[in-house]
């Protein structure tokens, strides 16, 4: 997440080369969204203040994008973006750490189920969000 304005310098540079690396940006920022320039309109810019669920949603979007199969599960470069939403969803560090290890464990089960039309990102999240919202009082 990347504030538009830090202390009078721009952070569009530095969002050019995470977008140029493949790394997901998302913009928070009290500016508006003409303010960015076109060259990184895909990148989601969420108004400040704003809902927990609104950055959530920002981060982890249920969209359409797709991940061939036979690629390699990178599952250790999204482990910071996971641990992030679980700590979104349950601002407890224990609680978000065990709903990221029982989220793992589900996943390892499951791996041979994973739908072929979603990417590891999707399904990692939506297990992830299944399992918060089936079990969250268990983990607090």
């Amino acid at each position: 997440m990347l504030d538009i304005d830090l202390n009078g310098a721009s952070v569009f540079p530095i969002a050019d080369r995470l977008s140029e690396r493949g790394i997901p940006i998302v913009f928070f920022s009290a500016y508006d969204r003409n303010v960015i320039p076109s060259r990184l309109d895909h990148v989601a810019n969420l108004m400040k203040p704003i809902d927990r669920r609104k950055i959530i949603a920002a981060l982890f979007p249920d969209n359409d994008r797709q991940e061939p199969w036979d690629e390699p599960l990178n599952v250790m470069a999204l482990l910071p973006k996971f641990r992030l939403a679980a700590r979104l969803m349950l601002p407890d560090a224990g609680a978000a750490d065990r709903l990221v290890e029982m989220a793992l464990e589900l996943a390892i089960r499951e791996v041979a189920d994973r739908p072929d039309e979603i990417s590891t990102e999707q399904w990692l999240n939506s297990i992830l969000k299944r399992i918060a919202s089936g079990s969250a009082a268990l983990l607090h």
